[in-house]
């Protein structure tokens, strides 16, 4: 992880913080190959929450085969707006959440 950090930070050594969630995310969510799991799905029994996973499941959560006209097309894609800013803000609370239970085991 040092070195991985070290390569991102580059010439500025000083900004290694900058990249550490980028890094210990992308640790979190590597298929390790002695396992054949993420050390996230160890933890958690789930895959790490994408961006792309919620908007998938706000898409197939709406009835688009309602939508005939212009303004149905709208208020479908608005719903399916409001219920993915509804998904990121649960699955934020869950981190915080469990950052908070982790924060508060370390001695």
């Amino acid at each position: 992880m040092g070195k991985h950090l070290h390569t991102a930070a580059g010439d500025k050594l000083c900004n290694w913080p900058r990249h550490l969630n980028t890094e210990l995310r992308a640790l979190r969510t590597t298929v390790l190959q002695v396992m054949g799991y993420t050390p996230y799905y160890l933890l958690y029994s789930k895959q790490w929450p994408l961006p792309f996973d919620l908007i998938d499941c706000t898409w197939f959560r709406l009835k688009w085969d309602k939508v005939q006209m212009t303004e149905d097309l709208l208020i479908t894609h608005l719903q399916q707006i409001k219920h993915q800013l509804h998904a990121e803000a649960c699955t934020a609370h869950r981190v915080r959440q469990v950052q908070a239970r982790n924060l508060g085991a370390c001695p």
